[in-house]
């Protein structure tokens, strides 16, 4: 009895393929690092999101810049209202660099301190977005008021175009982070990111509207208008939730709390620890208080099964 060749290599290909999938599965963490883009990508720490942050403060102030000087020379809302925009999205990613401070990586000790600060991080980007839809909100009306059609609209494009390639790509990735490390300040950072990519969208859009329209100038108020209410219910919509469960967070006090549960936490855990070393110096025939309540709860369920017998 003779074995078919092609048997012979059907049974090798499926123990090459399988000691390959065991080889690749073991070496997962270097397939992320050898993989496009990288483990940054792949499997982002805090301190990937720190040099996010630091990333994010770079073309905020620079987008904040050209945002007021746009406005100056061409009038147009949306620039005000962009230049704004980046004013506050840099204090979101202030907010953020501080939550996950960890310039030389941290253990798991410094992993747990950065935790401890998510609650009082996403509560401020909350205010932090509300005040931007103010802001906006309060630029869209003033622009009602007004009636200057004189604008650059080259300079608006070139400004919308790159702002839509720059904050887009920023939003998408603090949208990823805080999927893979479980964080909603860096969420709500990457909304504030959004709404720069969406006042740029609009304000290419108009753009192109206005240059064959120029009439149709109202659209960049709103736009304006819009955005900005979208991001008072967004951001107020938190606070008062908070509010109404009795959280204090306009209370200096609760910004330390954390610090104060630590320390009663540590007390505790002392007393505790005291408690079970007095247990431990008892004498080996003492019976503790509940060992004498276990004994008595048994007694009465032995109790009860005789009657039900």
């Amino acid at each position: 009895h003779y074995e078919l060749p092609w048997k012979s290599l059907q049974y090798h290909s499926i123990v090459q393929l399988q000691l390959f999938k065991g080889i690749f599965k073991d070496n997962a963490a270097l397939r992320y690092q050898m993989a496009f883009p990288g483990r940054w990508w792949h499997e982002p720490t805090p301190q990937d999101a720190f040099w996010l942050s630091w990333v994010s403060l770079l073309f905020t102030i620079i987008a904040a810049v050209g945002g007021l000087v746009g406005f100056g020379k061409t009038d147009s809302t949306l620039l005000l209202a962009f230049g704004l925009e980046n004013v506050v999205d840099f204090t979101s990613s202030v907010i953020v660099l501080w939550r996950f401070y960890c310039p030389h990586g941290c253990d798991e000790a410094k992993m747990a301190k950065l935790k401890k600060r998510e609650e009082r991080a996403s509560v401020a980007i909350s205010l932090v977005i509300g005040i931007l839809g103010t802001f906006i909100f309060c630029v869209a009306i003033f622009d009602f008021l007004q009636n200057d059609d004189e604008t650059d609209l080259m300079l608006l494009f070139v400004i919308s175009f790159v702002s839509i390639i720059v904050f887009g790509g920023l939003t998408f990735v603090k949208f990823k982070y805080a999927k893979e490390l479980d964080s909603p300040s860096l969420y709500k950072d990457g909304i504030c990111s959004l709404i720069g990519t969406s006042l740029s969208a609009s304000l290419l859009l108009t753009t192109a509207i206005v240059e064959e329209h120029p009439r149709a100038g109202y659209l960049d108020p709103v736009v304006s208008l819009l955005v900005g209410i979208t991001s008072i219910v967004y951001g107020f919509k938190v606070i008062l939730a908070l509010l109404a469960d009795g959280v204090p967070i306009f209370h200096p006090g609760w910004w330390y709390e954390k610090k104060q549960a630590e320390g009663e936490d540590a007390g505790n855990t002392a007393e505790y620890q005291k408690d079970d070393d007095k247990e431990q110096e008892l004498p080996p025939n003492t019976t503790t208080a509940k060992e004498k309540e276990e004994t008595k709860n048994r007694k009465d369920v032995k109790d009860i099964e005789r009657e039900l017998v």
